[in-house]
């Protein structure tokens, strides 16, 4: 879609973004913004998130997406505000590197938690006030790792798997409603998410990085024109494809690339003791 077309489209929508005060939710939230999208931005870190909703003139809200009386103020606020709501990003994220004894049961439990019930929950708490939208959308941010199950990163894979999954099922429940469901495959993505070992180890793989400002776009463009299914990038877009069919192909391509997740794995093993 070009830029007029998403701006007639978006302009004056009722937004929540979640994990509005990450690297790519910032940048989300001011495109959202600049094409005349009026938003709630929430995310768990207060002082990051006050300065980017001030910075915008939107709304905001310091919530833990995994409290219930924190999922509840967000369904007051924008029941209170605007009484309906026409878009949800399911932005807020982490992620989770390392081999199986790299990290605690703790981190893998956050992960799966943050990835993929936190949205689930957060969707169901304000699926009623969407129903009441204008052509309200769901846009749920996964990872090409949602198609792609990647060695040093199984816990985060799985999450993104199970969001994908959900993703899809939901469109698939609400097809005979207003509520439509888009669901965002981008690659690595240049933030502090994706800093020190892991983004040494994408060095050495040699992995393409999608900037922020090219996920943004996709995100507006999913709200205006929604899409069932996009994996972002070349040649991810295509693997995704071949990891569906011949996945036994895609287990020999990446069985080379093992000890080099190895070594950055015991890098951040021993950093973190």
């Amino acid at each position: 879609m070009n830029a007029t077309a998403v701006t007639s489209k978006l302009t004056g929508k009722r937004i929540v973004l979640t994990g509005a005060a990450g690297g790519i939710g910032q940048t989300i939230a001011r495109q959202l913004s600049e094409l005349g999208a009026v938003l709630l931005l929430v995310d768990i870190d207060a002082e990051k998130l006050e300065v980017c909703a001030n910075s915008l003139q939107q709304s905001f809200i310091a919530a833990d997406l995994l409290d219930p009386d924190h999922r509840q103020w967000i369904f007051d606020k924008v029941k209170l505000e605007w009484g309906a709501l026409d878009g949800l990003v399911n932005c807020a994220g982490i992620n989770l590197f390392g081999l199986q004894d790299a990290f605690s049961d703790l981190q893998l439990e956050r992960v799966v938690s943050v990835n993929l019930v936190a949205p689930i929950l957060v969707t169901r708490k304000l699926l009623g006030l969407l129903e009441r939208g204008t052509t309200p959308v769901i846009v749920n941010l996964g990872s090409v790792f949602g198609h792609i199950g990647f060695p040093g990163f199984s816990a985060y894979s799985a999450s993104k798997f199970g969001l994908h999954g959900y993703s899809e099922a939901l469109r698939r429940e609400l097809s005979d409603g207003p509520v439509r469901v888009a669901w965002l495959s981008p690659r690595a993505t240049r933030t502090a998410m994706n800093a020190g070992p892991v983004d040494d180890l994408n060095s050495e793989l040699k992995v393409r990085y999608d900037e922020p400002e090219s996920v943004a776009r996709a995100i507006c463009e999913a709200l205006a024109k929604p899409r069932c299914d996009r994996v972002l990038g070349f040649p991810e877009k295509f693997f995704a494809r071949l990891n569906q069919l011949f996945p036994s192909l895609v287990d020999r391509s990446l069985r080379g690339q093992v000890p080099v997740i190895r070594k950055y794995s015991q890098i951040l093993k021993e950093q973190s003791t």
